[in-house]
């Protein structure tokens, strides 16, 4: 009697942990999180949430929830208030800034985007280059739901020519030493959005804009990269080559107390629009190896130019550094933006594709 009483009691006890199940229809799952500037103090923080009506033939809808707000959490609290089902994070893909709150700094926003369980750590950043509210709040698709569309967006253009970086990423170079984070720049173009461009930020905020010309540059210098298309000039033609594989190497030496630093690129690459030009001659193709070269060369010089300029290092060329017993940190803040930063490509044509 006394056994089966103690069996009665555990199995009270063990239904009691079991977790509450979750029905997903029950529940408002936001899938994008934008913030933007107010004031100094306060913030304007809006989720973007889809959900299917009842029916076989309906078509999924937009919901968007703003609030002001001292802090994210206060501002998830308002947003509660306006939903009929209980907010969940879960399922968040990207995350917008809005240009001007990013320039003043997002360091609240990201402490609290790594402390919360319930983001994942490969969640999209970006950079709204006017409203983020407006970004999330507009329909660009009759199909797709906007938080899909805008990370589809994102994810599309980084596996082709934006530097790739998610959450992970963007905590490893902030809290990281010798490397500045970036991300991508979203703007509204009419009833569509598009990339514009890379935002460079010293700590949290940011500093320097680049076009997506440079940012691809900015992706080879940083990351070995298997996509791409690099577009030049050879006697008066234009001629794109499909970049198929680049390494970046960085050396960094000391000599006489001076710093100075050089960045090897290998490029291989096949040409996928020939302008006219005959692809089975050699000479042809070593020209265009040549001035594929000194375009490369000359571009990422002057890019790596304007980041002393300002005063940032999102290609690592500290980090490189500080690997040197050494290395001195005053020294390195002293000659950064005058520091000589050769560049060193070479470039094979290892394809010319259908011309041949």
């Amino acid at each position: 009697m006394r056994r089966g009483f103690i069996l009665f009691l555990s199995f009270i006890l063990m239904a009691g942990c079991t977790p509450e199940q979750q029905i997903l229809e029950e529940l408002q799952l936001i899938q994008t999180i934008g913030y933007d500037y107010v004031s100094d103090d306060e913030i304007m923080g809006t989720g973007g949430s889809t959900s299917i009506p009842p029916g076989q033939q309906s078509l999924p809808t937009d919901e968007v929830f703003s609030a002001i707000g001292y802090t994210s959490k206060q501002i998830r609290q308002k947003l509660q208030n306006e939903s009929t089902k209980p907010i969940v994070i879960g399922r968040v893909g990207v995350v917008l800034f809005n240009q001007k709150l990013a320039e003043k700094g997002i360091s609240d926003l990201l402490d609290n985007l790594q402390r919360d369980p319930e983001i994942g750590r490969d969640i999209y950043l970006a950079l709204a280059k006017d409203s983020s509210q407006k970004m999330i709040s507009t329909k660009y698709s009759s199909s797709v739901p906007t938080s899909n569309y805008i990370f589809d967006l994102i994810q599309q253009s980084m596996e082709q020519d934006m530097p790739r970086i998610n959450l992970h990423g963007f905590l490893y170079r902030y809290y990281g030493k010798g490397l500045d984070a970036y991300m991508p720049i979203l703007q509204k173009s009419d009833a569509r959005l598009k990339i514009i461009g890379v935002g460079v930020f010293k700590n949290d905020r940011l500093v320097q804009q680049i076009n997506t010309e440079d940012a691809y540059y900015l992706k080879m210098a940083a990351d070995k990269i298997r996509k791409g298309i690099l577009e030049v000039s050879y006697k008066n033609k234009k001629l794109s080559i499909e970049n198929l594989l680049s390494k970046p190497k960085i050396t960094v030496k000391k000599r006489n107390g001076s710093y100075e630093a050089e960045l090897t690129l290998k490029v291989k690459g096949r040409i996928s629009e020939g302008g006219g030009f005959r692809m089975t001659n050699k000479t042809i193709i070593s020209g265009i190896e040549k001035t594929t070269r000194k375009q490369i060369e000359q571009q990422m010089e002057k890019l790596i130019q304007s980041f002393q300029e300002s005063q940032v290092d999102p290609i690592g060329f500290k980090r490189k550094a500080m690997q040197s017993r050494t290395f001195s940190n005053k020294k390195w803040g002293d000659q950064y933006a005058k520091m000589p930063i050769r560049v060193n490509v070479q470039v094979t044509i290892i394809h010319a594709g259908i011309m041949e």
